[in-house]
């Protein structure tokens, strides 16, 4: 497990240990901390709930406020129930992975298995860097008028603005700032909880592209020298000395023990992928509404829009990968053949065949079966969103 060490993980890991979700950490060390961010969530929840039952029905505007920050505080819920939920299955996942960097010894996989790490750190660094600024744009904009209140004063102090728009059963103005730290708090640590979770996932398949990459390599030169090298005598003595064919079976094998791997990311990921992308969707419904309503005050609209964006993020954050994973898994039917398969043996051939046949279907992640995670279903939300904004803008 020393790769969760390495440049490539040590991100990932540390915030799941600090967000009590990696799964090799003391049990009662990850439900403690788990507690207390429930507790916070908990203490979000409630100034929410009291204003939506003051505004309900009666106020629109603020309303679909609350009902965003429900929401959005039911999708951090989801991201740590599945991750407790999961945390048997995640860790045969993280195992797996381990093994992999243990087992491929030759030099050029081991450069192809490499390039595909980089690429899972660099992708964890762009969210990280990403998920912070946001936060850092979402929590300080509300300190806007107080700012321009002590640089610019007018007769009257401008209108606060809050965070969280909750209701706190106290003067806002007289606790305001008390008010701010506890809703900055809650925001940071939500954050941080998507940073544990997302990140994770999008670095594992890369590390499974990285697999498909190595079997393409092994389909290409199987009866090549720098493929034909891989295979030990013994192996090869089994089919007759055929260095070639012994290559190829290496690569199907490779190919096979891919196709587990990622049935145990799907297995691991799929109630996620359900429930996140439904409330995702939920709250971008919400989200639109929310930006029509606050066209005439341009620093909440700039906030909200800013949320509207983090989502599509979001959401592309999760499809993209699946989508690649697709393409890879696919691009395997085309390796069976873009090959010197017309050089090798009879045997060889009729191997390529039977596995050209089972490459013809890509794989897949999705939500219990329900949701595809591909570019095409997030183009189908992106032309949802644009149409919820249209309609809202017209009434």
């Amino acid at each position: 497990m020393e790769i969760y060490d390495s440049k490539y993980f040590i991100h990932n890991k540390r915030f799941q240990m600090a967000l009590g979700v990696w799964p090799y950490q003391n049990r009662v060390k990850n439900l403690s901390i788990c507690g207390v961010l429930l507790l916070v969530m908990f203490g979000m929840l409630i100034p929410q709930l009291l204003r939506l039952r003051t505004y309900l029905g009666k106020d629109i505007d603020k309303s679909m406020e609350n009902i965003f920050i429900l929401l959005y505080t039911f999708g951090i819920y989801i991201k740590l129930f599945t991750a407790h939920i999961a945390e048997n299955k995640m860790k045969i996942l993280y195992e797996s992975t381990a093994k992999n960097f243990e087992t491929y010894t030759d030099e050029a996989e081991k450069k192809i298995m490499k390039q595909y790490s980089e690429r899972g750190r660099l992708i964890t660094l762009a969210f990280l860097i990403y998920m912070v600024l946001a936060l850092i744009l979402f929590v300080m904009l509300p300190l806007y008028p107080i700012i321009m209140d002590a640089t610019i004063p007018l007769d009257l102090p401008r209108p606060r603005i809050s965070v969280l728009n909750g209701d706190y059963l106290v003067d806002e103005n007289d606790y305001y700032f008390q008010i701010y730290v506890f809703d900055s708090i809650a925001c940071t640590l939500t954050v941080f909880i998507m940073c544990s979770t997302d990140p994770m996932y999008a670095a594992i398949v890369e590390h499974c592209l990285g697999l498909f990459s190595i079997c393409k390599y092994r389909l290409k030169n199987f009866n090549k020298s720098c493929g034909m090298r891989m295979v030990e005598r013994a192996d090869a003595e089994r089919y007759g000395g055929d260095y070639a064919y012994a290559a190829l079976v290496r690569a199907i094998l490779l190919h096979k023990e891919i196709l587990k791997y990622t049935q145990i990311i799907q297995t691991s990921y799929s109630l996620y992928f359900l429930l996140e992308m439904g409330v995702t969707v939920g709250i971008l419904t919400a989200t639109s509404v929310i930006i029509v309503m606050k066209l005439e005050r341009p620093l909440d609209c700039l906030r909200y829009f800013l949320v509207f964006i983090g989502l599509l993020v979001h959401i592309f954050y999760l499809t993209w990968p699946g989508q690649k994973l697709i393409d890879f898994s696919g691009d395997i039917f085309q390796d069976t053949y873009l090959n010197d398969w017309y050089k090798s043996s009879l045997k060889c051939q009729n191997l390529l065949r039977f596995m050209s046949l089972r490459c013809s279907r890509p794989c897949e992640l999705s939500g219990c079966g329900l949701y595809v995670m591909n570019l095409i279903n997030f183009a189908a939300i992106l032309k949802s969103s644009a149409s919820y904004i249209t309609v809202f803008s017209s009434v």
